[in-house]
């Protein structure tokens, strides 16, 4: 069974293979034309290839739509986006800025989660720690992928961090039924860390299945 696309974009983003991500999201969109959620994956795609200023106005549409689920990551990727030109707009920053300090009032659930899987690829890791402990704390539906975030934070913080990532993965994968492939990816990169090869390989077939 195919895991969510979602996760095979997150996992070229993390090996820095921005276009792959962007061609899954091409993939995707031919079957979801109206996703937002691969749209704005598609868009941060697009400056993170380096086309900074199309990737900001597909950004700004994405914005104009008024999307929950997108009212926190759109804004984040903004602030990124707009760091990343030759000449800043400071302006469109603060205006980024703060329509995502009022968005966490209003956020969905499934918006603080894309928003947390996104900070980590635009230099915001406190954000994603800040979002994915947000819905841990509050037994979120959506707390395992919370922990999966987390445990990536952790992960690529510090080697400190390791023990941590590991407890949020492992919590993931001790869940009955079908595994989060990020879960597995984080297992597999955490054994690495401690030279653990063989389970990290391990981690990596299980995986493997989601491909087909």
């Amino acid at each position: 069974m195919a895991a969510d696309p979602v996760s095979f974009i997150t996992y070229f983003a993390r090996k820095g293979y921005w276009r792959h991500a962007s061609t899954i999201c091409l993939e995707n969109l031919k079957t979801r034309p109206q996703d937002p959620v691969l749209s704005f994956w598609r868009a941060l795609s697009i400056v993170k290839e380096g086309s900074v200023t199309d990737g900001i106005r597909d950004l700004d549409t994405l914005q104009q739509k008024n999307n929950r689920d997108l009212s926190l990551a759109v804004p984040i990727a903004l602030i990124y986006a707009h760091r990343q030109c030759n000449l800043v707009d400071q302006e469109s920053i603060d205006e980024a800025q703060a329509l995502l300090d009022i968005s966490e009032q209003t956020a969905s659930e499934r918006g603080f989660l894309i928003a947390a899987q996104a900070s980590l690829f635009c230099t915001q890791p406190e954000l994603a720690k800040k979002f994915s402990q947000k819905l841990i704390d509050s037994n979120s539906t959506l707390k395992n992928a919370a922990h999966v975030v987390a445990g990536w934070v952790a992960l690529e913080a510090s080697d400190a961090g390791v023990a941590r990532a590991s407890q949020h993965f492992d919590t993931v994968l001790a869940v009955p039924g079908r595994k989060e492939l990020d879960a597995l990816l984080g297992r597999a990169a955490v054994c690495e860390k401690l030279k653990k090869y063989s389970l990290a390989l391990d981690s990596y077939n299980q995986g493997a299945c989601y491909l087909y």
